[in-house]
């Protein structure tokens, strides 16, 4: 407002230059003050420009007093000079600009006349400069008791500035690292060396249904089970009291009693004599995971059982073998009955032919057979299901004199073409013993029955007829009864695999995925997966099984189910591959089958690529540098030839750009009506004319193309295509910036630039190592700090910045070397120019002292 005021009055009065002097002052102090607030300005240069600043301001202030002596231009500056401790907390600059503050202010005193008014300003005003000076004590002490408790072992004297910088920093970082810890969705604890709980996140709440304030101060057990062997937890105490970090499953049990499976990574923090002072455990609730396992596998056995039992109903003709039958696999795909009772009716829904699992059906009760009264009854009349989980409370079933031994009920028409010819009623020993997976797999059961029941009865009333119509009709009924269970079979398979492929595409970081697969019939022999492990690595599966129909889409499921068992504890894609391979071979040696499989897992953060092939079909590989397609070879045998393979495995560095095309061998085989294959080499100029479109864009171009090629011939094989394509990426990076980490930061640099060539990744390592050891050695002489930065994966070329907050560097200074003549000191930088396309070097950017460095491929420099 007072230098609104100015400002105002010496435009009234005319004084245009005093105008423009006190404008500019004030504008001068204002971005002062704002880089200030916002941090923009280095301490270091802030202090001199506030002084220049402060004398502007001073002489503007002083002048118009002298011309004017107006009292508000004395208020201007008793305001000003109130402030300076806040802006100037430097022992030195302070009380050089409060010296001239005084002179300047004397000078006026005794060279204008004095007034009345003018004696209480230069009373006011004096007091005002004695109280700032105390004022600036004050704050300045406050500072340094700050900076001794959050520093009290380091030296800090002459640096307060700085320290008062440092601890807002600090607490800033502090705050970042709180928040992002309470936000993370894994549970964190943090115990002391004694085990005891010291913090725990929101997360570790809402996986134990523990709250902080009931696990602090206690102790880890309070989560056991039970259910685990104590040599586990000796094993993971004596891992971590040593230092080392423990990772493994826990059984635990959560606080309302329930139980579930947690992944937990105990991680040691030692002081810096190396003794351990806590405990962090980094816990993740992998229950649905594990459950979702079994029963997956608890699926697919419940399959193959059914698939064996339908195949043994439908092969018989006899009513009573395909009675035996039914109850026998209703006992095998669902243990936990009291009794299963199949009855068979006539035309006129009186009962013809009953059998039990247990007893005699003479000896059995006889509400259970009572047509139109009880659940039976029901089932019949209204020709649907009918499903009791608690026969004591249900009004639909028909209750006898004395209580039943069993608890639920379960009755289901035998319908075959609108045509009822009985019932299949199951009894369990427990409440709501068949829940719908139960009572979906007894439909299924039931739908085969239904047809080898009405064929068994049409076959005996034919016994009466001439023997080769007999044998005519039943020749006819056993296409017809295959043709059914066919369809049905497919029809089921198809169902299976399409629950089985991956709906969507992982989330990649630096890479692009594509997959889809198209069967050539209804059931496919192909099959692909993919299997994210820690967030970090990709297992992309790719199989194909030796023959079609049920056995193959059956076997598809099997080999995928192993897989993923085979691939738990990140084992490598050959060693899994060998796993699969040990499980399947009597399977496969039995059907006369085998199977072709390759498996690729990336690794995004190191940007690498484990690839074994089983005898699949040679993946491509687009090389963008090159702009040319080769093939990947496959690395051994195809699963199921052999007891006992040796695979082997080879390691693909992708540059931005490259693309892996893994397929199967419906592609390259595909025909036209000329009997021609589209083949390897028409398949590579496809994937030359579309490598720039995305993944997604360049699979329907592809089967287009075949399509275009087989020119209405049908397929003859399944088709399936995966795509992976390497895009462009930068990958952050923050080490210590000490010696010891020398060889780390050079080796996470070299790992990147190895895609590049092995000598291009030589000269990248030798050039960096010169620029992290002179950051080190000179940046951070005797200091501790961090070196930050980040590497940028182009297609013609790899960009390295590094970040340090330590001492200038300056380029200039240097002088050219003449590699002929010694010279002392600056071989180093001279080397990293020779090697780099690009070396820039920028001191006091706001993120720190910036090197910049390019190196091109070779022949694409620009």
């Amino acid at each position: 407002m007072v230098s609104i005021i100015q400002i105002f009055s010496a435009g009234i009065a005319g004084d245009i230059p005093f105008l423009f002097f006190v404008g500019l002052s004030e504008i001068i102090l204002w971005g002062l003050y704002l880089a200030l607030s916002q941090k923009r300005v280095p301490n270091r240069f802030l202090y001199p420009l506030c002084t220049i600043a402060v004398g502007l301001v001073f002489t503007n202030i002083f002048f118009l007093l002298f011309q004017k002596n107006e009292p508000y231009l004395s208020i201007l500056l008793f305001l000003i000079v109130f402030w300076l401790p806040f802006f100037i907390i430097n022992h030195t600059w302070y009380f050089s600009i409060m010296a001239g503050v005084l002179i300047c202010w004397l000078a006026f005193s005794f060279l204008k006349p004095i007034s009345g008014l003018d004696m209480k300003i230069i009373f006011a005003g004096t007091l005002l400069i004695i109280s700032t000076i105390g004022l600036h004590f004050h704050y300045y002490e406050s500072i340094k008791k700050k900076a001794f408790l959050e520093f009290k072992d380091q030296k800090w004297e002459g640096h307060a500035e700085e320290v008062f910088e440092l601890l807002n920093n600090r607490d800033q970082q502090l705050l970042l690292n709180n928040t992002a810890l309470n936000a993370t969705a894994n549970g964190i604890a943090i115990t002391d060396r004694n085990g005891l709980f010291t913090w725990v996140n929101p997360a570790f709440t809402k996986i134990t249904g523990y709250a902080s304030i009931e696990v602090l101060g206690k102790r880890p057990s309070i989560l056991k089970s039970g259910l685990q062997d104590d040599a586990l937890y000796k094993e993971l105490w004596n891992t971590i009291i040593n230092g080392k970090v423990w990772m493994g499953v826990l059984i635990n049990k959560r606080k309302d009693g329930t139980l579930y499976y947690e992944e937990q990574t105990i991680t040691p923090v030692a002081d810096e004599n190396g003794g351990i002072t806590h405990f962090i455990a980094v816990i993740q609730d992998i229950t649905m995971r594990v459950k979702t396992q079994e029963a997956l596998e608890n699926r697919n056995q419940e399959l193959i059982q059914l698939n064996q039992a339908i195949s043994d109903i439908t092969s018989s003709l006899s009513l009573d073998g395909i009675k035996q039958n039914i109850i026998k696999t209703v006992k095998q795909i669902i243990p936990k009955i009291y009794d299963a009772t199949l009855q068979i009716l006539d035309e006129n829904n009186r009962l013809v032919t009953k059998t039990s699992m247990l007893k005699p059906i003479d000896q059995y009760p006889s509400y259970v057979f009572n047509p139109g009264k009880g659940a039976a009854g029901l089932a019949i009349k209204n020709r649907k299901t009918v499903n009791i989980s608690d026969t004591g409370n249900d009004s639909r079933f028909f209750k006898p004199e004395d209580p039943p031994p069993f608890k639920s009920f379960i009755c289901i028409p035998i319908i075959y073409k609108e045509k009822i010819f009985g019932t299949l009623s199951v009894e369990g020993k427990e409440i709501n013993t068949f829940k719908s997976s139960e009572e979906r797999l007894l439909k299924i059961l039931v739908n085969y029955a239904a047809s080898a029941i009405q064929n068994a009865l049409y076959s005996e009333n034919l016994e009466e007829m001439v023997e080769k119509r007999t044998m005519e009709l039943r020749s006819a009924q056993e296409k017809l009864l295959a043709q059914q269970q066919i369809e049905r079979e497919l029809q089921l398979a198809v169902d299976i695999q399409k629950s089985l492929t991956p709906h969507t595409m992982p989330d990649l970081q630096g890479f692009s995925l594509a997959a889809t697969a198209l069967p050539a019939h209804l059931v496919s022999g192909d099959f692909y997966d993919f299997i994210i492990h820690d967030n970090e690595t990709l297992d992309i599966v790719l199989a194909d099984i030796a023959g079609k129909g049920i056995p193959a889409a059956m076997l598809t499921s099997t080999a995928r189910s192993l897989y993923r068992i085979s691939s738990e504890g990140c084992h490598t894609p050959a060693n899994i591959l060998n796993r699969v391979n040990t499980r399947l071979y009597d399977d496969l040696t039995n059907a006369g089958m085998f199977i072709t499989m390759l498996s690729a897992r990336l690794d995004q953060k190191n940007n690498r690529i484990q690839y074994a092939n089983a005898g699949h079909t040679e993946a491509l590989w687009w090389h963008e540098k090159l702009h040319l397609c080769s093939t990947i070879p496959v690395t051994g045998i195809p699963l199921g030839i052999l007891n006992e393979i040796d695979l082997g495995e080879q390691e693909i560095l992708l540059l931005p750009g490259d693309i892996l095309l893994f397929y199967s061998d419906g592609i390259t085989e595909a025909v036209n009506s000329r009997d021609q294959l589209f083949g390897v080499e028409q398949f590579k100029s496809t994937v030359e004319r579309v490598n720039q479109l995305t993944p997604e864009l360049m699979i329907p171009e592809i089967l287009q193309e075949v399509t275009r090629f087989c020119d209405g011939v049908p397929l003859s094989d399944d088709i399936t295509l995966i795509i992976l394509k390497a895009e462009q990426r930068k990958v952050p990076f923050i080490f210590a910036a000490v010696i010891d980490q020398l060889e780390d930061i050079s080796n996470f640099i070299r790992q990147f630039a190895t895609i590049y060539g092995h000598e291009f990744a030589y000269q990248v390592d030798l050039a960096t190592s010169e620029i992290i050891t002179n950051i080190i050695t000179h940046a951070y002489l005797n200091t501790k700090g961090d070196l930050r930065g980040n590497i940028s994966l182009c297609d013609d070329r790899m960009m390295i910045d590094f970040y340090d907050e330590g001492a200038r560097f300056d380029p200039a200074a240097l002088s050219e070397i003449d590699l002929n003549e010694p010279h002392e000191g600056g071989y180093g930088y001279f080397i990293t120019r020779q090697i780099m396309d690009v070396v820039d070097y920028t001191a006091g950017t706001p993120e720190g002292n910036h090197w910049h460095l390019e190196k091109y491929i070779s022949d694409s420099k620009k």
